[in-house]
């Protein structure tokens, strides 16, 4: 028995094939654009209000005869804040500052052990913000080391070397990333469990 090819029935199978076709390629597409937006939103970066400058100020207006020692930018409950760590001859001082408003909280002195005394721990922590290496810099360099949010922004001297230390997500981890704040070469990465 030979069965002809019935032009309605060549057609109807045609439209059929289409049609499944078209459904498959509008589902891979979907789904392609999904994986593409997921890609594409970009890791934030810590973005004060507030300069680094404006919080160098006014850590200087509060403590006029201090030098920072230490600067720390971080996401701290719903908002971000400014830490800056100081010494004068005789104390050690801090200063919380609110990174979006510029409201100043969490101020403390501390005196400093007798061998720290007379500027001893102030010459030799202290730094000069004019050569080093901008907080947008850094977070920059050290984003090509994580794919998530800057979470927190470090600048401080250890042996003579001031570093600044970035710490952000990588995927269910935090990575930091600490660079050198002169040359701007990256010293060390950690990922920490």
């Amino acid at each position: 028995m030979i069965i002809k090819k019935s032009p309605l029935l060549i057609g109807l199978l045609t439209i059929a094939l289409l049609v499944g076709c078209s459904n498959q390629q509008a589902k891979q597409t979907a789904s392609t654009k999904k994986a593409t937006t997921v890609k594409q939103q970009t890791p934030t970066k810590l973005q004060p209000k507030v300069s680094l400058e404006k919080a160098r100020e006014l850590f200087k207006q509060q403590y006029p005869n201090a030098d920072i020692s230490e600067l720390q930018l971080k996401k701290q409950l719903n908002k971000t804040v400014y830490h800056l760590t100081g010494l004068s001859d005789t104390e050690e001082l801090e200063m919380q500052i609110d990174s979006q408003t510029g409201d100043i909280s969490h101020l403390t002195k501390e005196t400093l052990d007798t061998d720290e005394q007379h500027g001893v721990a102030r010459q030799k922590e202290r730094f000069d913000f004019k050569s080093l290496m901008t907080l947008e810099a850094a977070q920059k360099k050290a984003q090509h080391y994580f794919d998530g949010d800057v979470l927190e922004a470090t600048l401080e001297k250890d042996d003579g070397v001031v570093y600044w230390e970035i710490e952000g997500h990588q995927k269910h981890q935090k990575m930091q990333v600490k660079i050198d704040a002169t040359t701007g070469e990256v010293v060390d990465t950690e990922l920490d469990d």
